[in-house]
């Protein structure tokens, strides 16, 4: 599909996200590499990335982006001492018109009211696609204990990855049935609509910690 893409449009820019966690690669890397391929001396595409959290450069397949969309100065640094042969620029966050967009107060009472009685906590857990890893699963068990020990009424909101398989969403399951058989599954939907409902927020090298920062820094209330 990438080729035919190429064939026919013999486009010249190329802007992607960056894949993680960084033992693996997605569409982005593979496109960035299939860009380098095309080049010529008389059609060189542009390349353009854009990183999600500090320093994330995805150099799994030999490729980057020239240039690559930054979140601040700081982001800027590290990725240059990551790799100094990039074009860093600082655009700060990408998506911050849709954080602006969030009526956090409207979604968090419209949320709570649909899935919780008024005195619980919403414990939200942000899965990854790190299944396969004996680590990950342990850490969750450690987790999921932990919860099961808290003497305060709570209730589990689990969002899975999208790239999760259905084993590894079952599995999860199971382990959150073995403390709450009525947690909130919600397979579907954007994340900034579901975190203002929650009061902690819970996972392992996702950008939902990201996205909360910039939610609770415009929020009128404390969440």
């Amino acid at each position: 599909m990438l080729t035919k893409i190429f064939d026919d449009f013999s486009p010249d820019f190329l802007l992607t996200g960056i894949s993680g966690p960084e033992y693996d690669f997605g569409i982005d890397e593979i496109a960035l590499k299939k860009a380098h391929e095309y080049r010529t001396e008389f059609h060189k595409i542009k390349t353009f990335s854009i990183q999600s959290w500090w320093g994330n450069l995805n150099q799994n397949l030999g490729v980057l982006a020239q240039t690559i969309f930054v979140i601040d100065n700081f982001a800027k640094k590290i990725t240059l001492d990551r790799n100094e042969n990039i074009n860093a620029v600082v655009t700060g966050p990408i998506q911050f018109m849709k954080y602006k967009s969030i009526n956090i107060v409207n979604q968090r009472q419209k949320f709570r009211k649909q899935h919780i009685k008024t005195d619980e906590k919403i414990i939200g857990f942000f899965s990854q696609p790190l299944f396969e890893f004996n680590w990950y699963k342990k850490t969750l068990i450690s987790f999921f204990k932990s919860l099961d020990e808290l003497n305060f009424p709570f209730k589990i909101l689990y969002k899975p990855h999208p790239k999760e398989t259905i084993e590894s969403k079952n599995w999860t399951i199971k382990q959150i049935k073995y403390i709450q058989s009525d947690f909130i599954l919600i397979d579907e939907g954007d994340v900034l609509n579901i975190l203002p409902s929650t009061d902690l927020v819970v996972s392992f090298f996702s950008t939902v910690g990201f996205d909360l920062q910039n939610l609770i820094a415009q929020s009128p209330v404390t969440f």
